[in-house]
C-alpha cells in the first residue's frame, strides 16, 4: 500500500511539474499592399521594402519599390516606377536593386544611398534578375548575360559567369559571409571569396535549383520542379536530398533565429504554404500559410526583428503576407517560488550579484575548464555578454543572490532535502530533489538553522531549509543557488531560461556545447524559465505615433518630433547596481533598476538620437538612510564602467522622480547615504606572551564604538568558514595563526577586512631564532 501511495505521489508531481505548455501558431495576415505581383521583399532599418514586377503593362502597374514603416499596415511608393523590380538587397545604409524594364535608356542595376529617395544607375543596360550586396562586393545576376561582380560598390563591373553579352540566366544568388552561391537552373556555382572565383557544384547539376539559403555551414537548395529540397552541412561539399520534404517544388527559403522557413505546396490541401524547420533543414512542419491559389509558390521571404518578430512572404499573385512568430514552447511548467520572502517580485532580479554563464557554466567541474579566450566574460540569459566587473562571473554555474546575513532560506518547491559540506567551495549546503526531474542547491548557509545535517528528509514549499551565512568560499553573505536535471547533476541549467534579444546570439551556446574529458562525452543542456513569478520585462514595436511605454513603475516618454519609428524597445528589470568603492557613499533605492535597449528592424542595437523623459514612481520603494535632496536617476556609462547621474527632478508629493536622457542604458535611482561611515572593529587578545609567543591559548574579544553596529564576522587562517561573533572565544591552535575580521552596521556599511597574525606556543615547540653551527661556505 505504501509503495502504491509513493507511485501516485510521483505521478502527480510529474503531471504538475512536467506538463508541456504549447502555444498555437498565430494566423497569417495579408498586408495592405495594393499589388498582387510582388517579386521581392527586403528588411531595412526604415521598414519592409517590396519590389513589384508585373508583366501586365496595359494595367499601368507601379513596377517600382514600395516601403512600409508600420509592419505592413500601410505602404508608400518609393521610386523606380515602371522598371520592374526583380530583387532588392540592403547593406550598410545602402539599397541595391535589380530591374527588368528599360526606362529612359536605363535598366539593370540601381543604387540608393538616401533610403530610396533618389536612385543612381550604374553598369550596363541589361535586364537583371537578382542582386546581392556583400561586405566585399556587389553581385548582379542577369536574364541573358550571366553573372557580374563589382568591387567598388557598383561603379564598375566584371563578368564572372558567361561570355560577354552571351551567358546563362541567373535565377538565384544567395550569400553568407564570404560564401556566395548562384544558380542558372541547370548549373549551380559556389564562391568562397565574395564572388571573385567560382566553382560548379556537380551534385546539383540539372536539378533546376531556384531558391537557396545559407547559414554558416548549412546550405539549403530547392528546385522549381518536383524533385524536392537538398541540404549540405559542410559548406556545399556534400549534398543529400531532404527525405522529409518529399518530391514537391520548393519556394523561397529564409533562415531566422534558429528556424529555416521555406515555401512548399501542402500535399493534402494542394495550397501553397510555408513550412519551417528547427533542426537546420532536416525535418519540416507546416506553418499554415495556405495561400488561396494552387498555382505558383512563395517567391521571397524576409524577417523583421521585433517582439514578437515577424516573417513576411511575397507571393506571385496575391501580394504580401505576414506571420507573427509564436512564443517559443516551454517544456516545463514553472514550479519554483522565490527561496526567500520577498518584499516585491522585482527582488528576484534585483538581488542577483552573479549570473549563470551560458558559455561554460562548469565552475568547480575538475575535468574541463573554459578556454582562455572566454575567461573574464559572462553571457547571461538575455544573450548579453559582458566583461568583469560589469557582469560576474565567468564560468559560473548558478546565481549568487546578495542577501543579508541570517536571511531565512525556504524551499521554493517540495522535495527531499539532503545536507552537504564543502570547505573550499559551497560551505554548508542543502540539495533538494524535487521529484520532477530537477534538483536545486542552496549554498554558503550557516550551520545553525539548517533543516538537516544528514537526510534525506521531506520538505514542503515555504519551509525553512537554512539561513544565509558565509561558509565555504565566500567573503560576504549571499545565497548561491543552482539547479540541474537529475539525470546529469553536474550539468547545470539556468532557471531564468534563455531569452536572447541578440540576433547575433540567437541560440543558447550551452544547449549545444559538446566536450570530452576523462569521464567520457558530454553535452550541455537547454534552459527553461522555471520561476512562478512572471518575467518583469516589456517589449514593444515603436511607431512615429508612440508617446510612451510603461513597465510597472517605470515610464519612458518620447518627444513629439522623435525618430523612434521602425524600432523595438526592450525594458527589463535589472539587478542592483554594483558600485565602485569610490561611490560607496551612494545607496540604491529598491525597485528602480532597469535596462533599456532599442533595436532596429534588423536587430541592431541603436544609439538614441533624441531626448526622452524617464519617470519612476517611488511609492513602493523603501527610502532608507538616504538624503532626499540627493536622489537622482543614474545611468551606467559603459565606456568608463561607472554610474553617472542625470539632472533629476524629485516630486515627493507624487512620489515620483524624473530625468531627461539622450541615450538608453542601465538606469537606477540612487542617493547619498545619511550614514556612509563604515564601522571600526577593535580586537583584544588576552595577554600572556613571552618573546611575542602566547604561552596559553589566547582569548579573542571584538568590540566597536559604532552605535549602529549590526554584526562582526571573523575567520581563522583564511580557510575556515566566516562566523558571526557572539561572545569572546579561545583559539586552541599551535603556531602562527591568521585572524581575519570585519564588521557591518545596520545601514549596510561594511568595514574592510582586517588581518592579524598571532603566535601561539603552549608546548614550547617554537623559537624566534635559528642557530647555525659548523657550516662552511664557499664562493666561486
Amino acid at each position: 500500500m505504501k509503495y502504491k501511495i509513493l507511485v501516485l505521489i510521483f505521478l502527480i508531481f510529474s503531471f504538475l511539474f512536467c506538463s508541456k505548455i504549447t502555444y498555437a501558431d498565430n494566423q497569417w495576415t495579408k498586408t495592405n499592399l495594393n499589388s498582387a505581383n510582388v517579386s521581392t521583399i527586403e528588411t531595412t532599418p526604415w521598414g519592409i521594402m517590396a519590389g513589384e514586377y508585373d508583366t501586365r503593362l496595359w494595367l499601368n502597374p507601379h513596377n517600382g519599390v514600395y516601403v512600409s514603416s508600420d509592419l505592413g499596415n500601410s505602404w508608400t511608393k518609393l521610386g523606380l516606377n515602371g522598371r520592374g523590380v526583380t530583387d532588392i538587397s540592403y547593406l550598410n545604409q545602402n539599397l541595391y536593386v535589380s530591374t527588368y524594364y528599360n526606362v529612359g535608356n536605363e535598366n539593370g542595376f540601381f543604387k540608393s544611398v538616401d533610403k530610396g529617395i533618389t536612385w543612381q544607375h550604374y553598369g550596363n543596360n541589361f535586364s537583371a534578375s537578382s542582386v546581392l550586396a556583400t561586405t566585399n562586393s556587389v553581385i548582379l545576376g542577369t536574364y541573358s548575360q550571366g553573372l557580374w561582380i563589382s568591387k567598388d560598390d557598383g561603379v564598375t563591373w566584371e563578368q564572372k559567369i558567361g561570355d560577354g553579352f552571351f551567358g546563362p540566366q541567373i535565377s538565384e544568388i544567395s550569400g553568407y559571409d564570404n560564401t556566395v552561391i548562384a544558380s542558372t537552373g541547370l548549373q549551380t556555382f559556389i564562391s568562397n571569396d565574395y564572388g571573385s572565383t567560382w566553382n560548379e557544384l556537380p551534385q546539383l547539376k540539372d536539378l533546376k535549383i531556384k531558391y537557396i539559403e545559407i547559414y554558416k555551414n548549412v546550405i539549403l537548395a530547392g528546385n522549381s520542379n518536383s524533385t524536392g529540397l537538398y541540404r549540405s552541412t559542410d559548406y556545399g561539399k556534400n549534398w543529400s536530398k531532404v527525405a522529409n520534404w518529399g518530391n514537391f517544388p520548393t519556394g523561397a527559403i529564409k533562415y531566422y533565429n534558429g528556424v529555416f522557413y521555406a515555401g512548399k505546396q501542402n500535399p493534402i490541401s494542394l495550397k501553397f504554404t510555408i513550412f519551417k524547420s528547427v533542426d537546420f533543414g532536416l525535418t519540416w512542419e507546416d506553418a499554415f500559410l495556405n495561400l488561396p491559389f494552387t498555382d505558383g509558390n512563395v517567391v521571397d521571404i524576409s524577417w523583421l526583428f521585433s517582439a514578437p518578430s515577424l516573417i513576411f512572404t511575397a507571393t506571385p499573385s496575391d501580394g504580401i503576407y505576414k506571420y507573427t512568430i509564436p512564443k517559443q514552447e516551454s517544456n516545463v511548467l514553472p514550479f519554483l517560488n522565490t527561496p526567500w520572502k520577498v518584499k516585491n517580485e522585482n527582488e528576484l532580479i534585483e538581488k542577483i550579484y552573479t549570473f549563470f554563464d551560458h558559455e561554460y557554466p562548469l565552475l568547480g567541474y575538475p575535468y574541463f575548464s573554459e578556454p582562455i579566450s572566454a575567461k573574464g566574460t559572462t553571457l547571461n540569459y538575455l544573450g548579453i555578454r559582458e566583461k568583469e566587473p560589469k557582469m560576474y562571473y565567468s564560468s559560473h554555474d548558478g546565481y549568487d543572490f546578495s542577501l543579508p546575513y541570517g536571511t531565512k532560506i525556504v524551499a521554493p518547491a517540495p522535495g527531499f532535502a539532503t545536507y552537504g559540506y564543502n570547505k573550499t567551495g559551497l560551505g554548508n549546503y542543502i540539495q533538494i530533489n524535487h521529484q520532477n526531474g530537477y534538483q536545486t542547491i542552496y549554498a554558503h548557509l550557516q550551520k545553525a538553522g539548517i533543516i538537516t545535517t544528514t537526510g534525506p528528509v521531506w520538505i514542503d514549499t515555504g519551509s525553512q531549509i537554512g539561513l544565509v551565512g558565509m561558509t565555504g568560499n565566500t567573503t560576504g553573505p549571499h545565497l548561491h543557488f543552482s539547479i540541474a536535471k537529475i539525470e546529469n547533476p553536474s550539468i547545470k541549467t539556468d532557471p531564468f531560461g534563455w531569452d536572447s534579444q541578440n540576433v547575433n546570439q540567437p541560440e543558447d551556446p550551452w544547449e549545444s556545447f559538446k566536450w570530452s574529458d576523462a569521464l567520457g562525452n558530454h553535452t550541455g543542456t537547454s534552459s527553461e524559465y522555471l520561476w512562478k513569478i512572471s518575467k518583469k520585462d516589456l517589449a514593444s514595436y515603436l511607431s512615429q505615433s508612440t508617446k510612451e511605454v510603461v513597465l510597472e513603475n517605470k515610464k519612458i516618454i518620447f518627444p513629439n518630433n522623435s525618430t523612434i519609428g521602425n524600432s523595438t524597445i526592450f525594458i527589463e528589470s535589472n539587478s542592483k547596481p554594483q558600485l565602485a568603492k569610490i561611490q560607496n557613499v551612494l545607496t540604491y533605492i529598491p525597485n528602480t533598476s532597469f535596462i533599456v535597449n532599442l533595436y532596429s528592424n534588423l536587430g541592431e542595437k541603436l544609439n538614441v538620437d533624441f531626448l526622452s523623459t524617464l519617470e519612476i514612481d517611488l511609492t513602493l520603494s523603501e527610502l532608507k538612510n538616504v538624503k532626499f535632496e540627493t536622489l537622482k536617476i543614474y545611468y551606467l556609462d559603459e565606456i568608463a564602467n561607472t554610474w553617472k547621474s542625470l539632472e533629476s527632478t524629485l516630486d515627493l508629493s507624487k512620489n515620483k522622480i524624473s530625468a531627461i536622457t539622450s541615450h538608453f542604458s542601465d538606469f537606477a535611482v540612487m542617493g547619498e547615504k545619511i550614514d556612509a561611515q563604515a564601522p571600526e572593529t577593535q580586537i583584544t587578545i588576552s595577554d600572556n606572551q613571552i618573546d611575542g609567543w602566547y604561552k596559553t591559548y589566547p582569548l579573542i574579544t571584538f568590540s566597536s564604538a559604532t552605535t549602529d553596529l549590526d554584526k562582526v564576522f571573523y575567520s581563522i587562517n583564511g580557510e575556515e568558514d566566516w562566523n558571526e561573533y557572539i561572545t569572546p572565544f579561545t583559539i586552541n591552535l599551535e603556531g602562527i595563526v591568521s585572524i581575519q575580521y570585519k564588521a557591518q552596521d545596520i545601514n549596510g556599511n561594511q568595514e574592510e577586512i582586517k588581518d592579524i597574525l598571532i603566535k601561539i606556543d603552549t608546548k614550547n615547540k617554537f623559537k624566534n631564532t635559528v642557530t647555525i653551527k659548523a657550516v662552511g661556505f664557499s664562493t666561486e
